[in-house]
């Protein structure tokens, strides 16, 4: 077992706890056990008192004591001198001699002038001669006992409340990023697990996004920045081929425009992929625009594919018409159905059109 793992820390919390128990147990006991020793040598003193006081009454004499280990003392002077210094401050009673295995009872009786001591050794009882092997005993006993049955209920609680994160680790490890997503917490209990569960859940599902999103920003960027740098390089080596000869401004116009056409392409599609990865799209960059004059400029963009083909290229988008959303993105989504509109067409006409709230790119 892994000294650090969390298994092990539940059974040792519960040793410790079953070895402080027993010795709150055991002191508790022994303090019963004290209290009730106390109780049945007062208790027993006070019979003999009563039991002396009607056979003084009755008699006129002191009789002997019943019960062996008393001894009757008449006056202060006739008791051991260990003990006149406590009886001289004690009034008629029943008290327990401290520091000694000695109870004590304090009478006065009718038409003696001194106090009647009633003294009860019970230092030569069989209870007490063993009361510190007793005590061990018990301390010992229900130290191992305590402990060994909460060693038992450790390992059952533990494996009980560890086998839900056993399972739990087990699964995610099990789990790859590239699997479909898969509902983790609903097989665990509303409770801590359970809200790990959900955490871990969450965590595979930002996982799988991020690894869409770099999926699509590598086939994203494969197919868009193609064609901007095949235009680029198409217009450099045109003017590059007629470098020795002088271009007429209009033809220099066209390629410049060509250019700066991919240019804006590309600064286009770059700003897509800032949007592509991120997890979170900034809400600085979504709000609403007209849609025609961003269709225009497609259309301009993409006229030249067809030169020297007898298709109309239109926009009939109304001028009303607004969009709520990211312009890059609806640039590139629109610019690729112009596109491929233009590519595919053999004759007739391309019209960007709305119906309802779909936008639609028809030949």
């Amino acid at each position: 077992m892994n000294r650090h793992s969390l298994r092990y820390r539940i059974v040792f919390a519960f040793l410790v706890y079953s070895i402080l128990f027993s010795i709150v147990f055991s002191f508790i006991t022994f303090s019963a056990i004290k209290r009730v020793e106390d109780y049945l040598f007062n208790q027993r003193l006070e019979e003999e008192l009563e039991l002396l006081t009607r056979s003084y009454e009755t008699s006129g004499t002191i009789p002997e004591p019943t019960t062996p280990n008393i001894t009757f003392h008449k006056g202060l002077g006739a008791l051991p001198e260990q003990m006149q210094s406590f009886a001289s401050k004690r009034e008629p009673g029943i008290f327990e001699v401290e520091n000694m295995d000695f109870h004590m009872g304090i009478a006065e009786l009718p038409g003696l002038d001194q106090k009647l001591y009633m003294v009860y050794n019970v230092h030569n009882l069989e209870i007490e001669q063993r009361r510190d092997v007793i005590h061990t005993w018990i301390l010992v006993s229900t130290s191992v006992n305590l402990s060994l049955i909460g060693l038992l209920i450790a390992f059952l609680v533990s494996r009980k409340i560890i086998r839900p994160v056993t399972d739990l680790s087990r699964v995610v490890k099990e789990t790859s990023p590239d699997d479909p997503p898969s509902l983790i917490r609903q097989n665990y209990a509303n409770d801590e697990v359970g809200v790990l569960a959900g955490v871990f859940e969450d965590f595979l599902t930002r996982i799988r996004a991020l690894i869409q999103r770099e999926r699509q920003f590598t086939r994203f960027a494969s197919h868009e920045l193609r064609s901007p740098v095949t235009v680029i390089k198409g217009a450099v080596e045109l003017l590059r081929g007629n470098g020795q000869r002088e271009l007429d401004a209009q033809r220099v116009e066209r390629t410049v425009q060509r250019i700066d056409r991919a240019a804006r392409e590309m600064e286009d599609t770059l700003e897509c992929f800032l949007v592509l990865s991120k997890e979170k799209t900034d809400p600085d960059k979504i709000g609403e625009f007209d849609a025609a004059p961003v269709i225009d400029e497609l259309v301009d963009q993409h006229r030249s594919m067809l030169k020297n083909r007898a298709i109309e290229l239109m926009n009939e988008v109304p001028r009303d018409f607004r969009v709520n959303g990211h312009l890059h993105s609806f640039k590139i989504a629109v610019g690729n159905l112009i596109k491929n509109a233009c590519q595919f067409t053999r004759s007739g006409s391309i019209v960007i059109s709305v119906s309802g709230r779909r936008l639609s790119v028809s030949d």
